[in-house]
């Protein structure tokens, strides 16, 4: 008799999570795991509830392009796993559904009473084929305060203008209508306002050198007290200041070259307008009569002015049937209006080139330059503002690293709409840095501003996590974003190719904003989730090796522990013994590990007689199987029907 031994390779993965201190989220991380039967990455909120959960993937049986399907697949998945959300259908909205590169964001924000809670949302990320592969939840369950308005939204308003100074003789305006929200003050173990968000644009009265003209609030009224609990100044800065000297021609860009301007707006009298290609080509009909042409420097997405003089602009008669060429130099315009101009319709194209559907930046930003003032430049929230030479620095307006950095203070304000751009943990800095960076092709962010070969900041920094000598600077904290990207960005061109790593690079640094991430460990879980490509984090994604090394040099832990290992063996499907009673036989098997560098491979081997098995191995190495499963057993049925008793069992 010939006996066939087949031999099963097994590869078991052995991880090990963090132990937590509160008894109920080991209860909660044990049951999703159970209902799962996967294991997951978790962060934990001081309220107990699950900030994140990723890591692995659960497969969803819904068409995600659908927008209103998915989001009944994201209800029903809250109502299925309640216990981790606490949380009725009716007390969350939708803010956020986008599909952005091969992630659909999915973010509800809760209401209490009808009235939005202030960023306490569940977040979901799925990938284009249904797989969940995040879910977060920020959200408070134990909300219970008087619904009732003392103070209403004319008072408010009253209050809050009151508060920061509005003044109408100024200029200050009210941006839009005030709307309520729960505002939860989490330093104070969760205390809960209901309150008036009023939103302001105040001029500063008294501006000291260097400090904001400009303040766009956010001011948080209390309706049962009318005390304001929380204000938020959304003017994001970026402070130039520095050393004092004297004697050095500072031109941050060297020689001047004639370059084509993009989207510029080319007004023809009695006609209309036509607007510039990226050759800063145009073309319009004018019928058969000369005609007046008006040229600025404004356009489809930049309008640029002077703060301190007359605006540039060119303007003289065209003949049908003729080319007219229009130079702006200096005959007609100042460096800062040409510089800022074209280069913030610069990074507005860059943009576009990573996420051709994001239009939040798609309107004629107004790009103010020469103002009177030097040494900063910032972003009020709907423009950038460049000021004047002086004080020992150059006009930031002629500085493309600034207007980069200026610019995309105010991408990031529109990628995180409805929520507010992250400011605390200097995401904000950093990650405008980072456009700069990438778009120059250097880690030196305003370069020659103290002189020749000098920088501002540095993306090749060792700032480290979490940054306490900073003191909450928001600026010193943002080196930890840009520094971790800068280093990811070099890391990709090493293992890529400048192309290939810059792409993937900027990709990965876009789309994980996309998610509204608030913190930079949440900012890298983000970029892992994006990087992916099957829905599990937890077995490593193509470059998770490049990013977590860059992050990690600056004390930000990576969710995966690398390196990992992967299984080869040879021969890769099945050894068969043939065999006679008594005799014995080998042969060879090859376990290679093929994973990362310095990675470990733990396997097991095991022996079954069978080719298909139904289970085991258990503790004693055994196998079972049965007939439905296992084709080389052999057997005989035998009809019985007609034999014996026939028992009913009920």
């Amino acid at each position: 008799m010939n006996y066939n031994l087949y031999i099963i390779v097994l590869f078991f993965v052995f991880g090990f999570s963090s132990t937590t201190k509160d008894i109920i989220n080991i209860n909660l991380k044990a049951k999703f795991n159970n209902l799962t039967n996967k294991q997951w990455h978790y962060k934990w909120n001081e309220n107990g509830t699950a900030h994140r959960i990723y890591g692995n993937k659960i497969s969803r049986d819904v068409n995600v392009q659908n927008k209103k399907l998915l989001e009944l697949d994201a209800r029903a998945f809250i109502q299925e796993n309640n216990f981790l959300f606490n949380i009725d259908d009716n007390e969350i909205e939708v803010w956020v559904n986008d599909t952005k590169g091969d992630i659909r964001y999915l973010i509800f924000n809760q209401l209490y009473n009808g009235i939005p809670v202030w960023n306490s949302r569940i977040d979901f990320r799925y990938r284009l084929n249904g797989d969940i592969v995040l879910v977060g939840n920020d959200t408070f369950s134990d909300i219970d305060i008087d619904m009732n308005n003392n103070y209403d939204m004319l008072d408010a308003l009253n209050i809050a203008k009151n508060h920061v100074g509005y003044s109408e003789k100024k200029g200050d305006y009210v941006i839009e209508e005030s709307e309520q929200y729960i505002w939860v003050d989490e330093k104070e173990s969760s205390k809960y306002y209901l309150t008036w968000l009023v939103e302001l644009y105040v001029h500063e009265i008294n501006v000291h050198k260097h400090e904001l003209p400009v303040h766009r609030w956010k001011v948080f009224v209390d309706s049962f007290t009318g005390k304001v609990v929380n204000k938020i100044d959304m003017v994001q800065t970026a402070t130039v200041s520095g050393y004092v000297s004297g004697g050095v021609k500072n031109d941050p860009y060297g020689v001047e070259f004639n370059r084509p301007l993009e989207h510029v707006e080319v007004q023809i009298s009695g006609v209309g307008s036509t607007y510039t290609d990226e050759n800063g080509f145009y073309s319009i009909e004018i019928g058969n009569q000369n005609r007046t042409a008006t040229v600025k420097l404004e356009g489809s997405y930049i309008n640029t002015n002077n703060s301190s003089g007359s605006d540039a602009s060119i303007s003289r008669t065209v003949i049908p049937g003729t080319t007219e060429d229009f130079i702006f130099s200096n005959a007609n315009s100042i460096p800062s209006e040409r510089d800022t101009y074209f280069h913030a319709n610069l990074i507005h194209d860059w943009q576009k080139s990573l996420d051709p559907s994001f239009s939040g930046a798609d309107y004629e930003m107004p790009a103010n330059v020469n103002i009177n003032d030097n040494c900063n430049a910032f972003w009020d929230g709907n423009s950038i503002n460049m000021y004047q030479a002086g004080g020992g620095c150059p006009a930031t307006g002629e500085m493309a690293d600034v207007v980069y950095h200026e610019y995309g203070h105010g991408l990031q304000q529109f990628i995180y709409a409805p929520y507010t751009s992250p400011f605390d943990s200097g995401m904000g800095e950093g990650c405008a840095d980072y456009w700069a960076m990438t778009i120059t092709n250097s880690p030196c962010l305003g370069q020659g501003f103290f002189g020749n070969g000098t920088c501002l900041r540095d993306g090749n920094n060792t700032r480290q996590y979490p940054a306490n000598e900073c003191d909450g600077g928001v600026h010193c904290l943002g080196e930890l974003t840009m520094g971790s990207m800068w280093k990811t960005r070099e890391n990709l061109i090493e293992l890529l190719g400048y192309n290939d790593g810059v792409e993937r690079a900027d990709d990965l640094f876009y789309f994980a904003q996309t998610a509204r991430p608030n913190n930079v460990p949440d900012f890298l879980v983000e970029i892992l989730i994006a990087d992916d490509n099957d829905g599990i984090v937890d077995n490593g994604t193509p470059y998770y090796v490049s990013i977590c090394d860059a992050f990690e040099e600056h004390n930000i832990e990576c969710p995966i522990s690398g390196p990992l290992s992967e299984l080869e063996y040879l021969p890769n499907d099945e050894i068969i013994f043939e065999l006679p009673p008594d005799a014995t036989e080998s042969q060879d098997i090859v376990i290679v590990n093929v994973g990362q560098p310095g990675s470990l491979l733990n396997y097991s081997l095991g022996t079954s007689p069978f080719e298909s098995p139904s289970g085991g191995p258990d503790n004693d190495g055994t196998f079972w199987a049965d007939s439905n499963n296992e084709p080389s057993l052999s057997y005989d049925w035998i009809d019985i029907s007609d034999v014996g008793t026939l028992y009913n069992f009920s």
